[in-house]
């Protein structure tokens, strides 16, 4: 697991300089997007300015959206491979955008706008290649633990993060642009510009809430199949390491608040935090003992069995009859238990997911 963190962190720690070179000669910059108004110190030179913008700017359009969605739906269904079409889609666009970024000359000698969007979209093509290569990769190894499930998740955090990161910087390109030829913009940025912004503060928020929903969910998704397979040790384990996952996660949702006056997405996950610690304080417990009843009935039908019915003791039939009424009553209380049980995981998967739905459909 180390291994494939810290094959993450080395492109993190790379694009990380690259993001931080990009920012320290950006800084200072005043917003961008909307519609451009000359200011008339040289009213030519910003007029071709402004023509020059548009026409470098234009192909990225499409391109924003698409990287737009694939962020959020990444985010949402947490794997790239439901979504492979996309990325490759967006890997050919950049790829074309780039060969004719390249034909396009500079603005009387200042090549500087073309060279940031020819940055922008390397450092896009990286993440969208690099990062989720592996992300893939990760997912085509069934995980084992839930140390590499939660490397896959985070891998996904981060991806998304990065590609946050250069949408940044090409806005930046553009604040600084639009500074230098004494471009004036309105406070009224492009729509697609503000969904991508509101989208990015969403997908922060919702991945904290959701870091916290998946510790404790996949951790009962082991306890679940450890009881499928009637694994004592193993559900034992995992309701003891269940216990505690949602005894800490309950303390991280204590210091968080709703997103913008919007609270559904944290009262669910509060909620999911206290339903899975009661599976792994009373009903995985509940299985275990039977379990146990269960051994002991069987000992029990061992025991008479094994002996010629000449040679029973009354003792020997009256421990077998009670062994048979304490497990049939036992079998029947735990059924309703599991049913319950099931039940109430099924409903909470699906009203965490349209809580999610409409939370995204809300605030991105």
């Amino acid at each position: 697991m180390k291994k494939i963190i810290m094959g993450f962190a080395v492109i993190s720690v790379a694009l990380a300089g690259v993001f931080a070179e990009e920012q320290r000669g950006l800084s200072g910059a005043s917003d961008s997007g909307g519609t451009a108004r000359i200011i008339p110190d040289d009213p030519v030179l910003t007029h071709e300015a402004v023509e020059y913008y548009k026409k470098l700017t234009a192909p990225l359009q499409t391109l924003k959206e698409a990287n737009y969605n694939y962020a959020k739906s990444v985010t949402r269904i947490r794997r790239v491979r439901k979504i492979e079409k996309s990325r490759q889609e967006q890997l050919r666009a950049i790829t074309s955008i780039s060969k004719q970024m390249k034909k396009y000359g500079p603005l009387r000698d200042d090549d500087t706008l073309r060279s940031e969007i020819v940055r922008y979209l390397d450092l896009t093509y990286i993440v969208l290649k690099r990062d989720f290569d592996k992300i893939l990769d990760m997912e085509d190894i069934e995980a084992q633990s839930y140390d590499r499930d939660e490397a896959h998740q985070l891998a996904i955090d981060l991806a998304v993060e990065k590609l946050n990161a250069t949408f940044n910087i090409m806005r930046k390109a553009e604040k600084a642009y639009f500074r230098k030829y004494q471009i004036n913009v309105t406070e009224t940025k492009d729509e697609m510009s503000l969904k991508i912004e509101r989208a990015n503060k969403a997908i922060e928020y919702y991945n904290g809430i959701y870091r916290i929903f998946f510790k404790v969910n996949k951790e009962d998704s082991y306890a679940r199949k450890a009881l499928a397979e009637k694994d004592v040790a193993a559900l034992e384990q995992h309701l003891t390491t269940l216990v505690s996952f949602a005894e800490e996660c309950s303390e991280k949702l204590k210091q968080l608040s709703g997103y913008e006056g919007d609270d559904d997405l944290l009262k669910i996950t509060i909620e999911a935090v206290e339903f899975y610690r009661f599976e792994g304080e009373k009903t995985y417990p509940a299985n275990i003992e039977f379990f146990i009843q269960t051994d002991n009935f069987q000992n029990a039908s061992k025991k008479l069995h094994a002996k010629r019915e000449s040679d029973r003791t009354q003792k020997d039939v009256d421990e077998y009859n009670n062994s048979i009424t304490v497990y049939n009553k036992k079998a029947a209380e735990i059924n309703k238990i599991n049913k319950i049980s099931y039940k109430k995981q099924n409903d909470f998967v699906k009203r965490w997911n349209s809580v999610v739905d409409r939370f995204f459909r809300k605030h991105s």
